[in-house]
């Protein structure tokens, strides 16, 4: 009888060259070590998503219980924003925890996971310049009425307001080549994220996951 390493080594060894014969569009395997137990895969995001003409790198973590038990998959390096996954690279996805399946494997949980990014149309909520429909005039104009309202309020709620006017107004000032780096993109993380990246330990493994939201 196989032991759990053999059996181990035979599963991951033959998903390793499936990914390296037929990857999943967008999906490729970038490296691998020696002990089969540690993979990097590069996601390539679609065009028609929001993420067009990005790339990211998951770390997959593989125990000698593989399948039988899920693998550790976490963003590395740059961490896309998603409202499923945390700033520390932590992903919430059902598949990778409770909803595992010895059946799923490293190519199609990275192919869930590049759907997942790929569905999603929250990454920028809002852009106001150089987008805008609205002229520097009135902009201006919309900004002066906050200052003079705020004004009325405390005088550290007129500071407040004036340090955000002199802001938006070098936007609005600004060339249009300059307005994209002088205007902050919102973008959206988990309502939770700093509370979890401030207490999560290192594993995502290790987090009792609640999954009430696939929408995106």
């Amino acid at each position: 009888m196989a032991t759990g390493s053999a059996l181990f080594n035979k599963r991951v060894k033959k998903e390793l060259a499936e990914l390296q014969a037929r990857p999943p569009t967008g999906v490729s395997l970038k490296s691998f070590n020696d002990s089969l137990n540690c993979i990097i895969v590069r996601l390539d995001c679609s065009d028609d998503s929001v993420y067009k003409g990005e790339s990211y790198f998951l770390r997959v973590s593989l125990d000698s219980s593989y399948p039988l038990s899920s693998p550790e998959v976490v963003f590395i390096e740059t961490v896309p924003i998603h409202p499923h996954i945390y700033s520390n690279g932590h992903i919430c996805l059902s598949i990778l925890y409770d909803q595992w399946s010895p059946a799923l494997t490293v190519g199609s949980v990275c192919l869930s996971i590049l759907s997942m990014l790929s569905s999603c149309t929250k990454k920028v909520l809002r852009r106001i310049c150089p987008a805008s429909p609205l002229p520097p005039a009135v902009l201006d104009h919309a900004l002066q009425l906050m200052v003079l309202r705020l004004l009325s309020a405390s005088p550290v709620a007129a500071a407040v307001a004036a340090l955000a006017a002199a802001a938006a107004a070098a936007v609005i000032a600004a060339p249009n080549s300059d307005r994209r780096m002088l205007t902050p993109k919102l973008q959206e993380r988990p309502h939770d994220n700093d509370i979890y990246v401030a207490t999560s330990r290192k594993s995502p493994k290790d987090t009792s996951w609640s999954f009430h939201d696939d929408s995106v």
